[in-house]
């Protein structure tokens, strides 16, 4: 994500100035809890979830989650966007993306 469309999505959303920009997080709606660690093998996946963004595996290009959200089959997901302030993270899904 570049700067604008930062910008554009935190001026959309009311988000502070200050808030930056961490990367992509995959995110399961029925849980709110965020892929913290995967392994992707041949004989097996591996998946571990964490109920805080902070712990979330952050991925800096949306190409690269979509290849392992493509993986996981267990429960829908969905790619959101994380942002922190000095007082908490913010996640937000991005426009376009829906749940998988």
């Amino acid at each position: 994500m570049d700067r604008m469309q930062q910008q554009h999505l935190k001026k959309q959303l009311g988000m502070p100035s200050n808030a930056r920009f961490l990367g992509y997080v995959l995110n399961l709606p029925h849980s709110d809890e965020f892929l913290a660690h995967y392994q992707i093998s041949p004989d097996r996946n591996q998946w571990a979830w964490s109920a805080t963004p902070a712990n979330a595996k952050r991925f800096k290009k949306l190409k690269q989650l979509k290849i392992v959200q493509r993986e996981y089959s267990k429960y829908p997901s969905q790619i959101v966007c994380l942002f922190e302030t000095p007082e908490q993270f913010i996640v937000a899904i991005p426009e376009g993306e829906l749940i998988a």
